[in-house]
């Protein structure tokens, strides 16, 4: 199969932790909407016979029995899978520069990260290995590599679709993702996934996002952004600050991921990563009573958000506030501030996993040669709605180069 030898020829981006040779297909006799189109999904989404490590030598041999729901689905339409993509460990990193298999390198330049955690299935998709993968979405993990590796990525509605058979990060925020070379690819898996189809949609009202801590982006990032949307994007919304947000998230996060990983880690702290393992040593502090405190935090911003579509039709903002940075890089300067790469990287994109809104990642131009993205967010259910408003702008705005 031509997605096989297209995946062996960019052996070196790491975007692979196992390729399905023969690849695999569904048992129907009915060419389904998906016939014959390969596509690679995240190594932490079971596939029945077939390896799932989750990128970690915890699960180095493990093999599921059974296909995660959005496996089964894709396999019914008549898709075909090729491989298994890297994961940042556990999902648990937005950089997909650790797991035990090593770091993925971005199709553009290798010698930076992808973004993560969803990172061997956007190189993938950048590299035109195949036309979409499966990965997921906690806090970014599928906007933000598709953001840094220029290709389309979509985080749904909270429960939108099942994520049974994904191993889980943190149940509460975690999402099924997509990652796309084209919103024409991205609306036919979504019509496969969710059996439903995407109709043509008036955007309406598109404002952007601001937040009351002004929270940093790279100059040229934002007017890179701020380019591409300007002739489809009008007015503004002031949020709360990122900050508030992100308490919310880590406490959320923390408090799941400490009970996901509970047994493994007083077991076999050795077998993991050691920035996971540092990061799962600190969630373990958070306390339930921090924990319950965040769901009604959440709970009340919901509240207070919940007006905000009222007025304007769908919100747009950068996925991520810088391009992809050096592989091994920690810390990096974003308008006089000195802020770590993880954190930076998922102040724009964790909002909207806290609150549960579907958001999308557009390819938005370049910076330097690197990808940049704008980050669509719409209400609770209007999937179909973003993607084919997504598809809509794409076909009106280029992307442009800034620098």
């Amino acid at each position: 199969m031509e997605a096989l030898q297209r995946a062996r020829a960019v052996a070196s981006l790491n975007a692979f932790v196992t390729l399905v040779d023969p690849p695999r297909s569904g048992s129907s006799r009915e060419p389904g909407p998906l016939a014959g189109v390969p596509f690679a999904a995240k190594d932490n989404i079971d596939t029945a016979g077939i390896r799932t490590t989750c990128g970690s030598h915890h699960f180095a041999d493990r093999v599921p029995t059974s296909d995660a729901d959005c496996i089964a689905r894709l396999l019914d339409a008549g898709a075909t899978l090729i491989g298994k993509t890297l994961t940042h460990e556990f999902a648990y990193g937005p950089t997909g520069d650790s797991s035990a298999t090593g770091p993925a390198h971005h199709p553009t330049d290798p010698g930076r990260i992808t973004g993560g955690s969803s990172a061997g299935s956007a190189a993938a998709v950048a590299a035109g290995v195949v036309p979409f993968a499966l990965g997921t979405d906690t806090g970014g993990s599928s906007r933000i590599p598709a953001a840094l590796c220029g290709v389309l990525g979509f985080k749904p509605t909270y429960g939108a679709l099942s994520t049974a058979g994904a191993f889980p990060l943190s149940p509460t925020l975690d999402t099924i993702g997509i990652l796309a070379a084209s919103s024409g690819w991205l609306s036919r898996v979504w019509a496969a996934l969710t059996r439903t189809a995407a109709v043509p949609h008036d955007p309406g009202s598109i404002a952007w996002v601001s937040f009351t801590d002004d929270a940093p982006v790279d100059p040229r990032v934002g007017s890179a952004v701020a380019a591409w949307g300007a002739d489809a994007i009008t007015g503004s919304v002031r949020l709360p600050s990122t900050a508030r947000f992100t308490a919310i998230y880590q406490a959320i996060q923390g408090w799941e991921a400490s009970q996901v990983h509970a047994d493994l880690l007083a077991g076999s702290p050795q077998l993991y990563q050691s920035d996971v393992r540092e990061r799962l040593l600190d969630a373990s502090h958070v306390t339930a009573s921090s924990y319950r405190r965040a769901l009604t935090q959440r709970d009340q911003l919901r509240l207070e958000l919940g007006g905000i579509f009222d007025s304007v039709g769908f919100l747009a903002l950068p996925t991520c506030p810088i391009t992809a940075p050096p592989l091994g890089v920690e810390q990096v300067v974003v308008q006089g501030r000195l802020i770590p790469v993880r954190e930076a990287l998922l102040s724009l994109t964790n909002p909207w996993s806290v609150l549960g809104w579907p958001a999308l990642s557009i390819p938005a131009g370049t910076v330097d040669g690197l990808p940049v993205g704008i980050q669509l967010v719409g209400p609770p259910g209007s999937d179909a709605h973003l993607i084919s408003i997504a598809h809509t702008l794409i076909n009106r705005h280029a992307p442009k180069e800034s620098s």
